[in-house]
């Protein structure tokens, strides 16, 4: 995978990140249009899809960032917090797998920083589109 091509999994990653932090508020949790599981494809320079980002953010301010590519999914866990109308921070504390077995293991290293506050934009077009730091995702219903 290129360089630009991790650059873009771990923007979109943090982006989806940041998603789940609009779900800090427990008491609002269902009010909040960012509850729930959002969908991003990643393209290449080319335009060809490359990654399908899948995104849950709960009530309880955790955040679940399913990352699937052609060579295997990575899953990222964490917490958000809303910082304003349009700001979310997010911490991903961990990540799966961390190694890939075949003949023999070889590390599989996280493609967004571990136990680092990250803040991004969000905003929210409309009931079925969100936007964070210029990435679009899709409500899943």
């Amino acid at each position: 995978m290129s360089n630009l091509n991790a650059g873009k999994i771990a923007l979109a990653v943090a982006a989806a990140a940041t998603m789940f932090a609009s779900l800090n508020a427990p008491a609002k949790a269902q009010n909040l249009p960012l509850v729930g599981v959002w969908t991003e494809s990643v393209h290449d320079a080319q335009g060809k899809p490359f990654a399908v980002i899948v995104d849950e953010f709960r009530a309880d301010g955790m955040i679940h960032v399913r990352m699937m590519v052609t060579n295997g999914i990575t899953d990222y866990v964490g917490r958000y917090e809303v910082a304003s109308a349009s700001t979310i921070t997010v911490r991903f504390d961990d990540y799966g797998p961390k190694q890939n077995c075949v003949a023999v293991c070889l590390p599989i290293p996280p493609v967004v920083p571990m136990g680092v506050v990250q803040t991004m934009n969000v905003q929210f077009p409309n009931d079925y589109t969100m936007v964070i730091n210029g990435e679009e995702f899709h409500r899943q219903m």
